[in-house]
């Protein structure tokens, strides 16, 4: 047995391997080294010789003994990284990656994928012995120096050749990902899903590891960030909690197998879906209104002359609203009449030309008039613009210009918009005027009660008019916070593609209620179990609906709508064949039926 080591050290040395052996009482310990492997030491208990050992092309290799059991390899000098080449195994047996040293958190990979060499890699930290093909590679880093590595084997011990051995860690680009839009929804709608790519020049795509995060987790947790794959590319979808409303910065990250990453952020921004922007399809244009984008022309620079603009989305009295806007009311000091800011219930067809600022007559109404014209007797202070608080369209009233506060007194034909404010708090029953952002009128005064004889919705609006004298009279509207009474919009349904509300027997149309947290539908104030946005109408009745706003909790009902359902037409037959007359069109029918009458829909 002696015999034999001293051969595998001959052989070994004059292969250009230095080698120390050390007897220690049941066989040699071994220590193989060589300038330019220096910076390892493998110090191995070698108790008996084996197949590689003899191996002519092994020269240049450094060997492991593993097993059975670990095996510390040493290293001379501390490093975060190694990696090699391996060759063959002697037993066709595993050897498995235990461990470093020096505390830190150690991973083992692959450099090649699948059967490399004479060993198969697997998902884990095993090398499986095939004793077939060219050289495999791995590495192992560590988030700390080490100067140890622990391997192990089970049942025989395994000799593992190994070279290119190295502490240089290969330069890793950290990974790409695209760039997101910024976003914006209301309530809890999710947002549109953006696609995004990610992509590295190591990592396998389907290797690389996306999270995401919020930078407000009240308004949009974490979990509420969805993660998904649409063909090749991945998908983000965002949605807030509920009751919330702001802006949040989301931030995803890529993460490559070596840790390396890069991130994109994007905001999504959750307005209060009592909160609008300005949308034309809301309003009602009148007289000689006319729109360009948000601006509003109520009546150009002519006489006799009366523009009204409503909104039909009714504001619900028990509850809070803001609307904010700018008002133009020309630049001819000696024009006239000037507009209002109109609270009222009759119709969004309301309004007036003449001295009466658009609203005059409309009962009930309160109203914010801007006016430019002094009318005697009906106007105070000669000479003077005005703005004044004014019930009932009672806009040639002196006495009414002062009943809830008295006016304040500014020049406003000087060809600029102006910025005004309408705040109402329900519960204290007060309201607010704001003019070039400096609160003017703050009064108290009962709407529901006092104005609009307890109706819960009103509409409003701005209407201007001129008389023999004139002024271009414009409003820009730009956010309107109020809690809207629910509507009903009529769709096509079944048979009915004008969505018509009266209709045949087997057809139907779709009622569609305006966005909210939850709907309750009723026909004939009798509750259905449907809870859904839509509801299809099928039978004659009286159909309104129940919302519940998605902040505040606030339920509205909406204005009945009718629907008719008639019965069918009828028709007789004797004949084996008949001409069937529909929607202008002839169908040739020949039914097996027997001679009689039957309902026909249509």
């Amino acid at each position: 047995m002696k015999k034999l080591y001293v051969l595998i050290l001959f052989t070994l040395f004059s292969a250009g391997l230095h080698a120390q052996a050390t007897y220690n009482g049941t066989g040699y310990t071994i220590t193989y080294f060589q300038s330019n492997y220096s910076s390892i030491d493998y110090s191995q208990n070698i108790s008996a010789p084996n197949c590689g050992y003899q191996s002519s092309d092994w020269t240049n290799d450094k060997v492991i003994k593993v097993g059975p059991g670990n095996i510390t390899v040493n290293l001379q000098t501390a490093t975060n990284y190694i990696s090699f080449d391996y060759g063959a195994m002697d037993n066709a047996e595993t050897i498995t990656f235990v461990s470093v040293n020096g505390g830190g958190t150690a991973s083992f990979s692959s450099l090649t994928s699948g059967t490399t060499g004479c060993i198969t890699l697997s998902n884990s930290n095993l090398l499986s012995s095939t004793r077939t093909g060219a050289n495999g590679k791995v590495e192992i880093r560590s988030t700390l120096p080490f100067t140890q590595i622990v391997f192990t084997a089970a049942g025989l011990y395994q000799v593992l050749k190994v070279n290119n051995f190295t502490t240089s860690a290969p330069t890793n680009t950290s990974p790409t990902i695209t760039a997101l839009d910024n976003q914006t929804t209301s309530g809890t709608i999710p947002t549109e899903g953006q696609d995004f790519t990610v992509a590295d020049a190591e990592t396998a795509v389907d290797s690389l590891v996306v999270t995401a995060s919020s930078s407000n987790t009240t308004l949009i947790p974490n979990a509420n960030i969805t993660l998904s794959t649409r063909k090749l590319k991945r998908v983000v979808v965002v949605t807030a909690a509920s009751g919330q409303k702001g802006t949040a910065t989301i931030t995803l990250t890529v993460t490559d197998a070596q840790g390396a990453n890069s991130t994109t952020t994007f905001t999504v921004t959750i307005t209060d879906p009592t909160c609008s922007p300005f949308k034309i399809t809301d309003f009602q244009l009148n007289g000689n209104a006319t729109a360009a984008s948000s601006i509003i022309t109520l009546t150009p620079a002519q006489g006799n002359r009366f523009g009204g603009l409503w909104n039909k989305k009714k504001i619900y009295l028990d509850q809070d609203f803001d609307i904010s806007s700018k008002v133009f009311l020309g630049n001819n000091d000696g024009g006239a009449d000037g507009m209002a800011f109109v609270l009222q219930n009759q119709s969004i067809s309301a309004g007036s030309a003449g001295g009466g600022v658009g609203y005059a007559g409309i009962t009930p109404s309160f109203a914010v008039e801007f006016d430019t014209f002094y009318n005697g007797g009906s106007d105070p202070v000669t000479g003077q613009d005005h703005i004044a608080l004014v019930k009932n369209g009672e806009a040639l009233s002196l006495a009414a210009h002062s009943e809830f506060a008295n006016p304040y007194y500014t020049e406003m034909e000087d060809g600029r918009f102006h910025n005004v404010r309408f705040v109402w708090t329900a519960s204290t029953k007060n309201f607010q005027v704001y003019y070039e952002g400096i609160k003017r009128f703050d009064v108290t005064v009962d709407l529901k009660a006092s104005i609009f004889n307890n109706a819960d919705f009103v509409y409003w609006g701005f209407a201007a008019a001129t008389g023999g004298l004139n002024n271009l009279h414009q409003v820009d509207i730009g956010e309107y916070c109020y809690v809207p009474q629910a509507t009903i919009t009529p769709t096509a349904g079944t048979e009915n593609a004008t969505a018509a509300l009266t209709f045949c027997s087997g057809a139907d149309v779709v009622l569609e209620a305006s966005y909210s947290a939850s709907y309750k539908w009723y026909k004939d104030n009798v509750l259905l179990s449907n809870t859904s946005q839509t509801y299809t109408a099928t039978e004659t009745g009286s159909y309104k609906v129940e919302t519940v706003s998605n902040i505040g909790a606030i339920t509205s009902f909406s204005d009945a709508v009718a629907v008719k359902v008639n019965a069918g037409p009828s028709f007789s037959y004797a004949a084996a064949s008949y001409t069937f007359i529909r929607n202008n069109a002839i169908t040739n029918l020949s039914p097996s039926l027997a001679t009689g009458s039957t309902p026909v829909t249509s």
